[in-house]
């Protein structure tokens, strides 16, 4: 997944109860802003657990790192490795050196720190609670969406049999994750790490080799920490903030995972519930069986017929499920590690007699995919000089040696990955036939099946009820086969609170819900393609190009509620697939969300998307696909198929990598703003745009649902001639419709067509000085329709996050179309100049006579209300009916009672508002 700014990275936080993990997040926090003070109430006593539910904590940082000093020199604690343990220990402890913050001059990232209970030292089949920890784990990689790095943190402490069962159960659960699992060694006395020291030495080395074995290869990274969260040495501080740097510099390190893209490994409680009911189902289908058996001749023969059909048809469409399932993970793009190996010298390991260091790949003994070219590589090496390396991306080999440059603690981290398609080439070419011969099986069976379903007249009724019994039953005996589960499928079971009880109360409970939630269930499993415009997540601050740096400039403009910062997310995503939806910045169709003018920025490569077929793994032409479907329902099934797949089209590997374009977005408050501060925006906006000077291109976004009414008119008839008078008439302007319904854009849609292009039309008139008013106080879309207008450019976008592919592609083809006619555009220089801009000012904004008009209305019947209060307090009631101009709120529109206005009064009033006595319209008021 490629990574461009602004950065944010997730990293979970897993252990045993009481191993640390809250105190090296509170390290963390520390390490990021050094003006932190330690929460020490958060923080466990070595008793009892801390942290009750999850947990998130989220940082800013650019990564520096840190180094001792003595007298201005920078020392080299390595070489005290040489030294005896005595001696050792004592430049540890001593307090002449100091320890120095080196900046970095890095853009600062975002880390989400991610904290859970902690799961007890006893086994998970016995203790119910690590169920609820573990549906608590599942929640917090759900709400990431993505995960960067996963921390196990292990104690000093040797491991129980019952510790190491924990470990493995969850470093089975999290396989999917296996990439980028680091283990953490918490509370290590730094003074014990000498190489003569061999009692810990021992201890780590069986440690780590028990990990290995759980974890399936020996290539992974193992930190060492004191967790002393006040260190009073400055040579151990030193150690322990370049190791939490360490940790975070891992986050940015790996390629991150798509937690709802990966399939869990049942817990050792779910496979015990798992063969209770297997053990039931197994029994209940021999009995259906039997039972059918018993029946007369003729009846018999039908039903053995039907039974078996069914039985071939239920495999098949397991085996088909399967097959496509396996397909779906293999053949893909996606990358998959390889290999991984790491190397710190950390508080030494490099002397003298060790001049360098080498790695190389492929070793021996690995498998035959290593035959296939390097796809790609990452490395991460800090205070290390390269002496050679050879191979690499595009070749079947690497190989590189290096030695430590600086009296720093050195590091070389390497990770080499492969596509998914080439290391799984021969079973996919194999998963592809068998998938064509089990499709054809499967017709044949079906058609069998409809045969002998004609003699459904023959009083077989019983028999029926039976063979559906039995079809169930298979079902429920197919789940409950299973060893891993989608990741929808594990959290609903989780939140469904399955597991929470002893193991027979869960079979009871399991079976219910298999069996209730069947189609659901099997609706999640079809769905391989997670939500692509992701969950709500804070939004970031920092950006990582000044405004002042930007190649190309884009002014957004539009009525409240039409959808611009819907947009705003939308490109922000489309840009950085790591940025999640900040849902708190998009409006709720009742009032104005966005204040006050918001500029961000976006760097990107313009990248493009495609979709493919499920069944035949073709591409999608999305072009194309309305002419292909000449019914208008047919299409609009094929547009909300779920089985298809989107993905980001490859870069040629052999092509010059694409530059990246750095595009400033100019967000406005929104026209017709419903807190009544129209004008105070326009100054705003146009001040800003005199600031920048020029644009790119300017999108007017608009509702392709709301009718336009005068009101809309005058206001977007204001916007039009500010911008004709500081550009004059430039092409640089283009409309984006939203709320529109790929769905319903098929051809043969000729109301949608019709009103579609009549509006932009209409749009376009009024943008080029044309428009005309109808009676009703609306735009006339007939009046001058017939006369040819230059059209401007339009663009139209659903503002939609269901998990439909071919949509999905669709919203991403727009956004990279805008993108594009923003960065292809010559840019508009405005006349800034102080006779144009005292023209600009001088264009009266629509609002101006609605206040003149509301303050002369008020100042007329002052003494009329002052007299009425009176009278009423007299009489020691309530004040009396107030019969002034009262404003009323409905939805985003004023509306006046205007029983005591004069004639002229309310001829200037219902000027900008609309006549007495029109319709509003109902849509326009939801909105």
């Amino acid at each position: 997944m490629a990574r461009v700014g602004p950065f944010n990275y997730n990293i979970l936080f897993l252990g045993e109860t009481q191993s640390g993990k809250t105190a090296l997040i509170e390290s963390l926090k520390k390490y990021a802003h050094p003006s932190h003070t330690i929460n020490k109430e958060a923080i466990g006593d070595g008793a009892y657990p801390k942290t009750q539910k999850v947990q998130a904590h989220t940082i800013y940082t650019n990564l520096p790192s840190y180094f001792v000093s003595w007298d201005g020199d920078i020392v080299d604690y390595g070489k005290f490795l040489d030294k005896n343990q005595e001696d050792y220990e004592s430049e540890l402890n001593d307090l002449k050196y100091a320890s120095e913050r080196e900046p970095s001059k890095a853009a600062k990232a975002v880390f989400k720190l991610i904290d859970t209970p902690g799961l007890s030292n006893t086994s998970l089949s016995d203790d119910l609670s690590d169920e609820s920890t573990t549906a608590a784990i599942l929640k917090a990689l759900e709400e990431a969406v993505s995960i960067d790095l996963i921390v196990i943190t292990v104690t000093k402490t040797s491991f129980t049999d019952d510790l190491k069962a924990m470990l493995r159960a969850q470093i089975r659960l999290l396989s999917a994750f296996n990439g980028i699992i680091v283990f953490v060694h918490t509370g290590i006395d730094y003074s014990k790490l000498h190489p003569k020291e061999e009692l810990l030495a021992r201890t780590l080395t069986e440690k780590k080799r028990i990990l290995h074995d759980f974890m399936g290869r020996d290539s992974v990274p193992h930190l060492q920490i004191d967790n002393d969260i006040e260190p009073t040495s400055p040579l151990r501080n030193c150690i322990t903030q370049n190791t939490l740097r360490n940790i975070l510099a891992m986050a940015k390190f790996n390629q991150p995972i798509l937690t709802q893209s990966t399939r869990l490994k049942k817990t050792e409680k779910m496979l015990v519930v798992d063969s209770i009911l297997r053990d039931k189902f197994s029994v209940l289908i021999a009995t259906r069986e039997a039972a059918l058996g018993h029946k007369d001749e003729t009846q018999m023969e039908v039903m053995k017929s039907i039974n078996l059909v069914k039985m071939k048809i239920l495999k098949k469409e397991q085996d088909l499920k399967d097959v496509v399932r396996k397909l779906a993970a293999h053949d893909s793009d996606a990358l998959e590690l390889v290999h991984e190996e790491i190397y710190q010298q950390g508080n030494s390991y490099l002397s003298l007699a060790e001049p360098f260091r080498t790695m190389r790949y492929p070793l021996s003994g690995t498998p035959a995919y290593v035959s296939h070219v390097i796809d790609h590589i990452d490395i991460r090496a800090e205070n290390i000089r390269v002496l050679e390396q050879i191979g690499g991306v595009g070749q079947s080999f690497w190989a590189v040696r290096f030695r430590r440059s600086r009296f720093r603690a050195g590091l070389y981290q390497v990770k080499i990955y492969i596509t998914r398609r080439k290391k799984f080439a021969e079973e996919i070419e194999y998963l592809k036939t068998q998938k064509t011969v089990i499709k054809g099986q499967l017709e044949e069976h079906r058609s069998d099946l409809e045969e002998f379903e004609q003699f459904t007249n023959m009083g077989l009724s019983v028999i029926r009820e039976l063979l559906e019994d039995l079809e169930s039953n298979r079902y429920l005996l197919a789940r409950v086969s299973e060893l891993e589960l989608n990741f929808n499928v594990f959290q609903g079971l989780l939140d469904a609170g399955v597991f929470v009880r002893e193991d027979s109360v869960s079979a009871i409970r399991l079976e219910h819900f298999y069996v209730e939630r069947r189609h659901e269930l099997e609706d999640l499993e079809n769905d391989r393609n997670v939500s692509v415009l992701p969950l709500a997540y804070p939004d970031i601050s920092e950006e990582t190009e000044r405004p002042d740096d930007c190649q190309y400039s884009v002014l957004l403009l539009g009525r409240t509620q039409a959808g611009k910062s819907t947009f705003v997310q939308f490109v922000k995503n489309y840009a950085n697939p790591r940025y999640l939806i900040n849902w708190d910045k998009i409006g709720h169709y009742v009032g104005s969300k966005t204040g006050k003018i918001e500029q961000f920025v976006v760097r990107t490569d313009l990248p493009e998307h495609e979709v493919y077929d499920d069944d035949t793994g073709a591409p999608i032409d999305i072009h194309t696909l309305s002419q292909n479907f000449r019914d208008a329902d047919d299409y609009k099934d094929r547009v909300g198929v779920r089985a298809t797949f989107l993905r980001q089209v490859p870069r040629d590997p052999e092509a010059a990598p694409e530059k990246d374009m750095v595009i400033r977005f100019l967000d406005t408050p929104g026209i017709n703003d419903t807190n009544f501060r129209d004008i105070e925006h326009a100054k705003t906006i146009i001040d800003e745009m005199v600031r920048i000077q020029s644009f790119n291109l300017i999108v007017v976004v608009v509702n392709s649902l709301s009718p336009i009414h005068r009101e809309q008119k005058v206001a977007f008839d204001y916007y039009a001639r500010v911008i004709q008078e500081l550009q004059g008439n430039h092409s640089n302007v283009v409309f984006l419709y939203t709320h529109v319904k790929y769905e319903e854009c098929h051809q043969n849609n000729v109301k949608h067509q019709t009103n579609l292009q009549q509006k932009h039309k209409a749009f376009s008139r009024l943008f080029r000085g044309l428009g005309e008013m109808a009676p009703d106080g609306g735009i006339n879309l007939e009046a001058g329709m017939e006369q040819d207008v230059e059209l401007y450019p339009y663009y139209t976008i659903e503002h939609s996050i269901k998990d439909r592919p071919i949509i999905q592609c669709m919203i991403r083809k727009t956004l990279r179309k805008i993108l594009q006619e923003a960065v292809s555009a010559q840019p508009v220089v405005m006349d800034v100049s102080p006779e144009n801009l005292e023209r600009v000012f001088a264009i009266k904004h629509p609002d101006e006579e609605n206040h003149r008009q509301r303050e002369k209305s008020r100042v007329k019947q002052k003494p009329e209300k002052e007299k009425e209060q009176d009278a009423s307090r007299s009489e020691g009631g309530e004040p009396a009916q107030q019969a002034v101009a009262e404003e009323v709120v409905t939805g985003n529109r004023v509306v006046f009672d205007a029983v005591n206005l004069q004639a002229e009064d309310k001829e200037n009033v219902f000027l900008y508002f609309g006549k007495e006595g029109d319709e509003e319209d109902e849509s326009d008021l939801e909105e």
